[in-house]
Order: C-alpha cells, then sequence, then structure tokens
C-alpha cells in the first residue's frame, strides 16, 4: 500500500495540506510505530551456514524496509538463544576462537550481521534462518499491505496528529492533534498486545519442547 493510498482519509480534514508533506509524515509515523511496538516481522531468506564463518550479514526480506532487530534466530532447525560480547568476554579469554560443529548462541556486534557463538566448524545448506523486525525506510513510498491494512487507522491518526500540530498553517488544529495523538498511543498499545499474542484471539497454552 502506498502513502498516497491514505490521501483519501487525511486531505478532506486538512485543508491546503501538500501530499508531499502528508507523504513524509505518514512515513515518520510509521517508522516511529514500527520501532517502538516491533510488530513488523517477517522472516529472511535461508542462509547458508559456512565452515570457519561466525558473522553473516543482515538483509531484509522486503523492499523499502530496513532492520530494527533480530526476534529469533534458529541454526539447523533449533532455535539459539542471543547473548552478548560484555558476556562472552567474561566467560572466555577469547571467544572469537571459540568453535563448535553448531552455534548454541547469537549476538551483534554491528546492527548489520548476526554472528553465530560458537564458530561453527560444520557447513550446512540453508542453516541459519532468522525472524526479523522490520520498519520503513526514510525512502520508501509504502507499506506492505497487510500491515498497512491492520494499522491503517493508527498510522492516519499520528500523521495527522502531527501535522495538526505544526503552528501557523491552514490545517493547523490543536484540538484535533490532541485526540489523534491519543488515538495514535491507544493503536501502539494495541499493535503491542498484537506482537506478544501472535494476532490471535484465543487463550494462549504453553507448548511443552520435546527434549532427544
Amino acid at each position: 500500500m502506498l502513502w498516497t493510498d491514505f490521501h483519501n482519509e487525511m486531505l478532506p480534514t486538512l485543508p491546503g495540506v501538500p501530499a508531499e508533506l502528508v507523504n513524509q509524515q505518514l512515513r515518520i509515523t510509521a517508522i516511529d510505530f514500527c520501532t517502538a511496538t516491533y510488530a513488523y516481522k517477517a522472516a529472511s531468506a535461508p542462509v547458508d551456514i559456512v565452515s570457519g564463518t561466525a558473522a553473516y550479514p543482515l538483509v531484509s526480506p522486503d523492499s523499502g524496509t530496513e532492520i530494527v532487530a533480530l526476534d529469533a534466530v534458529w541454526v539447523n532447525e533449533r532455535p539459539v538463544h542471543p547473548t552478548t560480547d560484555t558476556a562472552l568476554s567474561a566467560a572466555y579469554t577469547y571467544w572469537p576462537g571459540e568453535t563448535a560443529e553448531q552455534a548454541r548462541s547469537y549476538l551483534q556486534v554491528r546492527p548489520d550481521q548476526v554472528v553465530l557463538f560458537p564458530q561453527p566448524s560444520l557447513g550446512v545448506t540453508s542453516g541459519l534462518k532468522m525472524r526479523l523486525v522490520l520498519r520503513p525506510t526514510r525512502t520508501s513510498t509504502g507499506l506492505v499491505d497487510w500491515f498497512a491494512t491492520r494499522y491503517f487507522d493508527t498510522l492516519v491518526a499520528g500523521a495527522k496528529a502531527r501535522l495538526c500540530a505544526m503552528p501557523s498553517k491552514p490545517w493547523t488544529d490543536t484540538n484535533a492533534a490532541q485526540m489523534n495523538a491519543a488515538s495514535y498511543a491507544a493503536g501502539r498499545i494495541d499493535a503491542v498486545v498484537d506482537r506478544n499474542r501472535g494476532f490471535t484471539t484465543g487463550t494462549l497454552q504453553v507448548v511443552m519442547r520435546k527434549f532427544a
């Protein structure tokens, strides 16, 4: 869905506002929303694990987006858990030199790559799979349809709150800014609930892990 697809809902109540300014504020709102809620997630393409290689680049699977965070990582179909350089440095004399057939943890020493620990000594085709948290880039022209549709009203409210709060404009409206800001804040909370419940509406149950 393009930013322009939001215009019919916004322009009638914003007299004289330039269309490109509306797009800009929608983009800023969407970036804020995705960063704050972690509601926009997508699976990365599987990555080949190379023997002797611990670091792998992170690539967003959706065009016009960038990666906010790693949400989950699997190595050879088994989940691995996050750690940090600080924790590993406290436990090992030189943690980058540790090796094993299969990694047990992952960390990030820079935001554009994931590092497996210990360094894998066994290569596996499509052995690394990840779920990523995404947000639009500052040059994006819209959002994926499912996300834009689900959070359409919240994104409209956030953008209108920003626009109506601009001083001394034909579309300035302090009351509308406050009302839309409140709606946007409530929508962000609802999105966090969505994220935590996995978009389900039924009673959540714990599934016990099977041990080999």
